[in-house]
């Protein structure tokens, strides 16, 4: 009787011991799920974890047709890529997109490599400033220098490449506006052609449209201005207009101690307007025009976006 019991008892001991312990391993894998990092698509992460991650784009040499990625995540989450995402930005008409194709995932706390995420590129993409990103201009991951060789995500702080590139954006558009405007121009011309059959009037439609998109078009120049006189010298030399003109400076509350104001991108352009009297027996009036002209001599006929 006493040993039956005694087997009982030892029975017992057993069975709460084993169950103690899967209570235990239970408790150790679920905490262990709990600390082992996420998996995050970049364009998710919040900008102060933007912040720290690193990319850095390499090539071997001037002369190297193909791009390296560096990626280090300083995070405590693994970051993962669609490779096929990353695009090499000249302006919005200009994308590159990676040779690369799949997801990568750089984990917590790593340094990754990835070789030639670009490849077969023409030695013209670095002859500007560009712009590597991620999916969308909201993931901006470096700037492409002119003739580098090392582009890092560091480099984005520097306003002299925030200024390039915005100046390539603004010229690629205005190249693209006026091919658009030449193609329209043909057409009419075409058109006139069938309605009117004569040389005469297709030249002179021509020679009207030529001028109206001359007039209306924007226009860049490579003189940087660095003051109100210079700006109204080139709005005078853009615009054709008579010296008999008065100019005048058009200034607000941006404009502090200067006399620029500030665009809708935040940066300072000079604000001309150039009135013109006319006079008449009746009456007297006055007719205005507006420009807007950026430091690198970038010439906008209109006021400026505000």
């Amino acid at each position: 009787m006493k040993k039956t019991l005694l087997w009982v008892i030892l029975g017992m001991i057993l069975i709460v011991t084993g169950c103690s312990k899967v209570s235990v391993n239970d408790n150790n894998n679920i905490k262990a799920t709990e600390d082992s990092p996420k998996t995050i698509d970049y364009a998710k992460l919040s900008r102060s974890e933007k912040n720290e991650m690193t990319f850095q784009f390499s090539r071997s040499s001037l002369a190297a047709d193909t791009i390296d990625l560096k990626i280090i995540n300083r995070t405590n989450k693994n970051v993962s890529f669609n490779k096929s995402n990353l695009l090499l930005v000249h302006s919005n008409d200009d994308e590159i997109s990676a040779d690369k194709n799949g997801d990568t995932v750089v984990e917590s706390n790593s340094t990754k490599k990835v070789k030639k995420v670009f490849s077969n590129l023409e030695t013209t993409e670095f002859q500007t400033v560009g712009l590597f990103i991620y999916k969308n201009i909201k993931n901006k991951l470096a700037y492409s220098e002119i003739n580098s060789l090392i582009d890092s995500s560091s480099n984005l702080t520097k306003s002299s490449l925030q200024k390039a590139y915005k100046a390539t954006s603004k010229v690629t558009k205005t190249k693209k506006s006026t091919t658009n405007e030449t193609k329209d121009t043909t057409t009419d011309t075409q058109q006139t052609d069938q309605n009117n059959s004569t040389e005469d009037t297709d030249t002179e439609s021509d020679q009207d449209t030529s001028q109206t998109t001359q007039n209306d078009q924007t226009s860049a120049s490579t003189n940087s201005v660095n003051s109100s006189q210079e700006a109204i010298a080139l709005v005078e030399n853009q615009s054709g207009e008579s010296s008999d003109n008065n100019y005048s400076v058009v200034i607000n509350a941006t404009s502090g101690d200067s006399d620029t104001v500030k665009d809708s991108n935040g940066e300072s352009v000079y604000w001309i307007r150039s009135t013109k009297k006319d006079d008449s027996a009746t009456s007297s009036t006055q007719s205005s025009d507006d420009w807007t002209i950026y430091p690198d001599g970038y010439v906008v006929h209109g006021s400026p976006s505000m």
